[in-house]
């Protein structure tokens, strides 16, 4: 889903178009895990395997 991420301030947000969100993937042994995923739409923030929230 995503190819790129940074680091904001301890936190790791994944940025992506919102056509590649998904709500669930497989995780593998070299995924990353992010604090938000960041699209042109929105901002979810996420917490261990669930997403918490969004803003618009």
């Amino acid at each position: 889903m995503i190819g790129f991420f940074l680091r904001q301030g301890g936190r790791k947000v994944g940025v992506a178009f919102e056509f590649q969100v998904l709500n669930r993937l497989p995780i593998e042994e070299t995924d990353h895990p992010v604090d938000l995923i960041m699209t042109e739409k929105r901002t979810i923030h996420i917490q261990g395997d669930e997403s918490v929230g969004e803003t618009n």
